[in-house]
């Protein structure tokens, strides 16, 4: 499957893979992405998706050339991406917000190393049932959610009201969740795990004046309101 350049023909029928439950892709060194824009309203059954060791990916959904009818929802729940070196973007820009992952449970990234965001704000914000968030090794990544997208609104709220389990490790260049100002409601977080991300300010400092020359203080990973009530274990390593 080395020399795999696309998976899916343009002209297949819409039902083709309207039962596909699960999809494993690994070492397919040609391959660009996983799913084109034509293909986006034809999984709906797809519950969990790996792909691994893949050189040449640069991105998982493709949603360039989608128009807002397009808009559709999926099923998947399980997301697993690893040794994926050119990998931009796990869901390209989303302005619309024309596909919804609201049944998203776990998602597991490693090994991207020009990654520089897990999620576009429109997915981010409809993630409810997310349960569990590992990002490991992902030199370029600076923010969990991306800024690229206009939203007009002064401060935008993420609510994971199932997150158990966030694990962040060797993130040398992650500077915040979101780089703007933002709540973060986590009611069901038991266990954070932050190391080797060295850039990495977790908590507001109370004292910071900006009138005093504090002013490129970068925004905080847990930001401006945080709501976290069950915490079990909360490691720190630099």
């Amino acid at each position: 499957m080395k020399k795999l350049t696309e998976i899916w023909h343009h002209t297949f029928p819409l039902h083709s893979f309207g039962e596909l439950d699960a999809l494993i892709i690994e070492g397919c060194n040609k391959l660009v992405n996983v799913f084109p824009s034509f293909t986006v309203r034809r999984f709906k059954s797809l519950c969990n998706l790996k792909v691994t060791n893949c050189k040449s990916m640069k991105e998982i959904f493709d949603l360039k050339g989608c128009g807002k009818c397009d808009a559709d929802m999926t099923n998947l729940q399980n997301v697993h991406v690893q040794a994926l070196p050119k990998l931009k973007h796990i869901l390209n820009k989303d302005p619309e917000g024309r596909l919804h992952i609201k049944r998203l449970k776990k998602i597991r990234v490693q090994e991207c190393l020009f990654l520089e965001h897990i999620f576009p704000v429109s997915v981010a914000r409809d993630l409810k049932n997310l349960e569990y968030l590992e990002v490991l090794n992902c030199g370029q990544l600076k923010e969990i959610v991306s800024m690229e997208e206009k939203i007009n609104v002064e401060s935008l709220l993420f609510e994971f009201p199932r997150l158990i389990t966030a694990t962040f490790s060797k993130l040398p260049n992650l500077e915040s969740f979101y780089g703007k100002t933002c709540e973060l409601r986590c009611s069901a977080l038991n266990n954070l795990s932050v190391e080797l991300c060295h850039k990495l300010k977790l908590f507001k400092d109370a004292n910071a004046n900006p009138e005093i020359g504090n002013t490129e203080i970068k925004p905080v990973f847990l930001p401006e309101k945080v709501l976290i009530i069950i915490l079990a274990s909360m490691p720190f390593s630099n």
